[in-house]
């Protein structure tokens, strides 16, 4: 998107968004809440466009419960679990440099959604690490000024917005902190940059409050990117890049890309499906659309987020 269209996004919608709270497949539930308006049978679930989420345990347990062959929308609540994950959620802004540094798909900017840790988190955090370092993130990376970023997701929009492409999905500060808690871990091993606390209030940090992360955080942004997608921009097409397609349009060697999970297991089991025809706004984009020319087979990931219902 070009400059004027972020900051009129970064000027209609707050700076600092709501705290976030997720459990694990509660991407399942807001899919179901955002198709399911009205009253919809049991069957009529099982073959709809999220027929895959009904063979998940939780989901099968809560079909069981349902009493009737009914499933009402307020019914859907019921799909909360216990076990959660609490976080807070922020904007900010990338892009107006060269696309091939940048890793977009275009010219222009992405608005990005940061997925950030609690204040409980930082106060244990603030403990283990010197005050002046940051060893778990780069500054150069699209993260938040203010809060501790665990991961973001970097959107590009339609003029209407009615059309988004997420370009990346990232996390540094899981990948950061494994590898420190792994240097630390070999016995000749007792600085790590950044570190200020002795290894063993280091190693209660990482196994309490970062490692259970791992399980879900790609999960967790990407979940909360479509509520945000749905809820606050009202976008209605939503395209992931297959991973090959990726690579190519967004200049990236193999062996520097990001991690092929992110752009094949993530979004299959969200729902998306496979597709062949790129963004319209990208297609249309004499830019972008040279480089897609030149791939012999183009593949998205897409979902429909106004697909709806109705009895």
């Amino acid at each position: 998107m070009n400059k004027l269209q972020l900051d009129e996004m970064l000027y209609c919608l707050s700076d600092e968004r709501n705290t976030y709270t997720y459990f694990k497949d509660k991407y399942c539930m807001v899919l179901f809440q955002n198709f399911i308006t009205q009253a919809i049978s049991i069957q009529e679930l099982k073959k709809s466009t999220y027929a895959q989420f009904c063979h998940k345990p939780k989901v099968k347990k809560w079909l069981s419960t349902c009493g009737s062959k009914t499933i009402e929308p307020e019914m859907l609540m019921a799909l909360w679990q216990q076990e959660l994950y609490h976080f807070t959620l922020s904007l900010g802004q990338w892009g107006g440099d060269s696309p091939r540094w940048q890793q977009t798909c275009r010219k222009g900017y992405n608005l990005v959604l940061q997925l950030n840790f609690t204040k409980s988190h930082d106060r244990f955090y603030e403990k283990v690490v010197n005050k002046e370092d940051s060893p778990f993130s780069y500054s150069c990376h699209p993260i938040s000024s203010k809060r501790n970023t665990l991961a973001w997701s970097r959107l590009d929009f339609s003029e209407d917005f009615s059309e988004v492409l997420i370009e990346e999905i990232q996390t540094d500060w899981l990948r950061e902190a494994k590898d420190a808690f792994d240097f630390l871990s070999k016995p000749k091993n007792e600085n790590y940059y950044g570190i200020k606390a002795n290894i063993d209030l280091f190693n209660k940090y990482y196994e309490t409050l970062v490692k259970p992360l791992k399980a879900i955080w790609d999960e967790a942004i990407l979940c909360a990117t479509l509520e945000f997608l749905a809820n606050d921009i009202g976008a209605k097409d939503v395209y992931f890049y297959d991973y090959d397609t990726g690579l190519k349009l967004k200049s990236l060697e193999q062996d520097f890309g990001p991690p092929k999970s992110l752009y094949t297991k993530l979004p299959k089991k969200f729902g998306f499906k496979t597709v062949t025809h790129a963004p319209t706004f990208i297609s249309e984009d004499r830019y972008s659309n040279k480089k897609l020319r030149r791939i012999k087979s183009a593949k998205w990931h897409y979902i429909n987020l106004q697909e709806k219902k109705y009895a």
